[in-house]
């Protein structure tokens, strides 16, 4: 197998984070998708050599990220696997968070018709630079259809990483023109857990990052950094998540 990256279309830049292109045909003894296809979520779609129908193409959608030991069949002599930022897929195809994370979802079970209506134009691409384009239509056309839950679930959760705090996340359905109401529905819908529990494991990450790299000279700067209401707060959380507390990491790190 030897295979190649390019960057995604302009237009799906913001949820795409690149493209992989497999040929199959030159072996290598080593059918296995690359890691960074394997360390995220991703569309993959597998080609036989000479394809005249769209049946015969493979559609299979990865919401969480592809398993490592997932292979290709080598039957097929292209693949092009499409690797999606986080949280994207489900508001895309329009999926409950908890559907596509349960693992790998053929095309067919998801859209019988759209499915089709992509395997039927990819069959008549005659080189890889034809079928991208084929893929980037289809998904760029479902960003149409998409777009307004695609752009509250990527800009809710890139806010909530950069700043965690419960008053940033209180202000979120007003910058998004949304109630309360329907901004947690799509959350929860788009995302598995509420904004409230997604708001709190950025928080409890920020935190445990700056009290890994020691960037602190107290545990209440820490707290005072990430938004807890105070030192005991930030311990509570720590605890939850980690299963000890600051100070025992610092001195023995995680034993799990």
């Amino acid at each position: 197998m030897r295979y190649w990256y390019q960057p995604p279309h302009a237009l799906l830049a913001d949820y795409v984070r690149t493209v992989l292109v497999a040929d199959m045909l030159t072996d290598s003894g080593d059918n296995r998708v690359p890691l960074v296809v394997a360390g995220m979520p991703a569309v993959v779609a597998e080609l036989p050599k000479g394809v005249s129908a769209g049946a015969s193409i493979a559609l299979t959608l990865f919401g969480s990220p592809v398993p490592p030991e997932f292979s290709l069949d080598e039957t097929h002599a292209i693949v092009i696997a499409y690797c999606f930022k986080p949280f994207v897929l489900a508001s895309l195809f329009d999926i409950q968070a908890q559907k596509v994370a349960k693992g790998a979802l053929d095309f067919d079970i998801w859209n019988k018709r759209k499915s089709a209506h992509l395997k039927n134009r990819l069959s008549v691409s005659q080189n890889p630079a034809d079928l991208i384009d084929a893929m980037d239509d289809f998904f760029i056309n479902l960003l149409d259809e998409q777009r307004h839950a695609c752009e509250v679930i990527r800009i809710a959760t890139d806010k909530m990483m950069l700043d965690s705090g419960a008053e940033s996340l209180n202000r979120l359905p007003d910058a998004l023109n949304i109630t309360k109401r329907t901004f947690q529905r799509m959350f929860k819908k788009y995302v598995g857990i509420s904004p409230t529990e997604y708001r709190r494991i950025c928080q409890f990450q920020q935190s445990f990052h700056q009290v890994r790299s020691r960037q602190f000279e107290k545990l209440s700067d820490v707290a005072a950094d990430n938004g807890f209401a105070d030192q005991s707060h930030f311990v509570r959380s720590f605890r939850e998540f980690s299963q000890t507390t600051p100070g025992k990491y610092l001195d023995e790190g995680l034993h799990k």
